[in-house]
């Protein structure tokens, strides 16, 4: 009798651990589709509650990340991928994660650490090679000295061609590239952009920078085609209007060249204010 009563009990603990299990899982969904939806807050409800009941729930301090990371909240966002590492030594996103809010904080040793452990447990994530390749070319903008300027955008750039390597689609690899070697190289920045476009079409900055890339190659006609596509799928970068400004006027249309800027100006350009005064009185 004391054996049945014995497995009853224990049936019953395994019983309430998996309905237990189960509304975890399900909190941790409302979590993420709360996050999909932009209802922030409501993640970082859900999140801290299940903290509170589950405090060795490595997803939840991840997603409750995620969460104040959204609210630009970078040291607390940092806090939460923290505890879920030290609760998940193997976490991929939770080291890529933490990597992007040191990044935003400018703490590019933390970032490049995490990113680099982030490839120990996955070599193939083409997106983590992508952000490190973003995190060198950034250092390589704030070098002085020559040739650590030249090392760090050789490593940004072995870093796209890794990312490129594990998955040929990985079109923000294409962008990045593109944008890290315009100067140097614009014609295989031009073919890496068009490549970006085929993979994004949707993508407006995919068309500014193609428009860019043609402007200083003196092709003004393409390169206001793709200006413009670029301003009807965001109506709303100034840098884009400006842009058109720029090129309609190469182009010998002050006219169009001063609306576009009337527009870049109320956007908050102040250099098309300049150019409005300049050139379009």
């Amino acid at each position: 009798m004391q054996k049945i009563q014995f497995l009853f009990i224990v049936l019953g603990t395994l019983f309430q651990q998996n309905t237990f299990a189960q509304k975890t899982s399900e909190s941790l969904s409302k979590a993420q589709k709360a996050l999909d939806e932009n209802k922030i807050q409501e993640a970082i409800q859900i999140t801290t509650q299940i903290i509170e009941q589950e405090p060795q729930n490595a997803y939840a301090y991840y997603l409750r990340g995620l969460a104040k990371y959204a609210f630009s909240e970078f040291g607390a966002s940092i806090e939460d991928y923290t505890k879920a590492i030290t609760l998940q030594k193997d976490f991929k996103d939770a080291y890529y994660n933490r990597a992007v809010s040191y990044f935003w904080l400018n703490q590019n040793e933390n970032a490049e650490n995490d990113l680099l452990k982030a490839l120990q447990i996955d070599s193939t994530d083409s997106r983590t090679y992508t952000a490190l390749g973003s995190l060198y070319s950034r250092i390589a903008e704030t070098e002085t000295d020559k040739k650590s300027r030249k090392k760090f955008l050789q490593k940004a750039e072995q870093a796209y061609l890794k990312a490129l390597q594990h998955n040929a689609n990985y079109a923000p690899a294409y962008y990045n590239y593109a944008l890290l070697i315009s100067d140097e190289n614009p014609k295989k920045s031009l073919i890496l952009t068009e490549k970006y476009i085929l993979l994004k079409p949707q993508d407006a900055q995919g068309y500014f920078l193609k428009g860019i890339l043609l402007k200083n190659q003196k092709k003004y006609a393409e390169a206001l085609q793709n200006f413009q596509k670029s301003a009807e799928m965001n109506a709303y970068n100034a840098e884009t209007w400006l842009e058109l400004g720029f090129t309609y006027f190469l182009l010998k249309n002050r006219t169009e060249a001063c609306l576009a800027w009337q527009k870049a100006e109320k956007l908050g350009s102040s250099e098309a204010s300049k150019y409005l005064q300049q050139s379009c009185k």
